[in-house]
């Protein structure tokens, strides 16, 4: 799917069931996960800025993100899960309420992928781990919780 401005929005009590997104390109998203949905794409590709959320125990996983600029905000015992990053400017990260975000952990290994800067905070019991090289790290942590650039 190729279009402008993409929005997609799920949520409901669907114990279980993965509601499946495939392969989009745009240039801007804002995709959301919430209330137990559980939602996945195989690639999520924006010319511009991508907005994700996920909050009230909802899960959203992505094969691979590319953006120029981008949101992340996972709250309420939610995860967010990134195989593949590349995300050239800024990234902000609002990780929130034991919630977990794990960015780029395909490329543990590797290293592939980069992003520019990331800003942001992880606070309240929350985890943020992140396995592809940041040009400027300045995301916080608050309130026991944990962030891993490596």
């Amino acid at each position: 799917m190729d279009t402008d401005d993409y929005q997609m929005s799920k949520d409901g009590w669907n114990w279980g069931r993965v509601e499946r997104a495939g392969f989009v390109s745009c240039k801007n998203a804002d995709v959301s996960s919430s209330h137990s949905a559980n939602l996945a794409f195989d690639e999520l590709t924006c010319k511009e800025n991508a907005k994700i959320n996920v909050d009230h125990s909802a899960t959203l996983g992505i094969g691979k993100l590319v953006c120029k600029s981008g949101t992340l905000n996972v709250s309420y015992s939610s995860s967010l899960f990134i195989e593949k990053i590349e995300c050239v400017g800024t990234l902000d990260i609002q990780c929130a309420y034991s919630s977990t975000i794990i960015l780029n952990k395909q490329g543990q290994m590797s290293r592939s992928g980069n992003i520019g800067t990331t800003t942001g905070v992880v606070r309240y019991s929350s985890l943020g781990e992140c396995y592809v090289k940041i040009g400027q790290d300045k995301v916080r942590t608050e309130y026991a919780s944990t962030w891993k650039a490596l």
